[in-house]
């Protein structure tokens, strides 16, 4: 049931008070976590309104604290939820490449949902006013890949996002991981960006071999499209069990190594067209590769 009152006793020390309700007469207890305006901190004399609850010593006190006329908006956590969400998946999608082991993500996935388990716990102990997880605590975890599960809990939980120190330790928590991470993770190198390649217009013009190789310089991280007859065909599944295609491309001018993220099941007896990004530096988890086709397309010629 949703009541209305006035908050009669604030101890910001404490971070508790009252709210007084003339629809029950009598005073509710309330914790900062029950508080849930971003804009205006509690104070004596703010109307409010709140929902009855009891916690779980059976007293009762007041839920979901809003300030009267404010709405609450999810538009906080939905945001902070794409955050961690993209940030999860685009690194199990550069594992997946075969850029570092799974092993990254299945830490970063594990310790942020401990990390948001131990949010939730320290909430339901303000919300008692019991003895909190310590915030070095929470930093710590954060800081051991658990950063994207703090970030959903805080926005999502109402937890902790008033608290300015906190956050700010929170963010620096974040930089020195993604530091950390950015130092062990391999060079990736990505296709030079133009108007044509945004849009899709951009396509590759079928060329000798010889002639990349002539000026590699110039095709490095470039779209190449080849074709010739397929040598030393394989289909391997990697160390860190992802699969992958490797083969040798010739034609009248020259060879080349072909490499495809994926199986092909290629007729190896017949030529084949080959469009993808020429690299003259390719590294693999610890191995490291030059001169190759990073492999987008492969066509069986017939």
């Amino acid at each position: 049931m949703e009541l209305s009152g006035k908050i009669v006793k604030w101890d910001e020390k404490k971070q508790f008070g009252f709210i007084f309700s003339e629809q029950t007469q009598k005073n509710h207890y309330f914790h900062i976590s029950s508080f849930s305006s971003r804009l205006r901190q509690p104070a004596v004399n703010l109307e409010v309104l709140f929902e009855e609850g009891i916690d779980r010593h059976g007293r009762g006190c007041a839920l979901t604290v809003i300030v009267m006329g404010e709405k609450i908006s999810n538009f906080s956590a939905i945001i902070a939820f794409l955050i961690s969400f993209c940030f999860l998946s685009g690194i199990t999608y550069l594992a997946n490449l075969n850029y570092f082991p799974i092993w990254i993500p299945c830490i970063y996935v594990a310790v942020s949902a401990l990390t948001f388990i131990v949010y939730d716990f320290d909430k339901s102990r303000a919300g008692e006013d019991k003895s909190r997880v310590p915030e070095a605590v929470l930093h710590k975890l954060s800081f051991f890949c658990g950063w994207p599960g703090a970030l959903f809990a805080q926005y999502s939980l109402r937890h902790k996002i008033r608290k300015t120190p906190f956050i700010l330790g929170f963010w620096i928590t974040v930089l020195l991981n993604l530091s950390l991470f950015l130092l062990i993770l391999p060079p990736i190198k990505f296709p030079a960006l133009t108007i044509e390649s945004l849009f899709g217009l951009e396509e590759a013009s079928p060329m000798l071999i010889s002639e990349v190789f002539s000026k590699p310089q110039l095709y490095d991280n470039r779209s190449v499209k080849l074709s010739g007859s397929i040598y030393d065909y394989k289909e391997n599944i990697s160390k860190i069990h992802n699969p992958y295609t490797v083969f040798t491309l010739r034609d009248n001018s020259g060879a080349i190594v072909i490499h495809y993220r994926g199986h092909l099941n290629l007729n190896p007896h017949k030529e084949v067209s080959v469009t993808g990004v020429f690299r003259q530096i390719i590294q693999y988890s610890k191995d490291t590769f030059y001169n190759q086709v990073e492999a987008s397309v492969a066509k069986q010629l017939n």
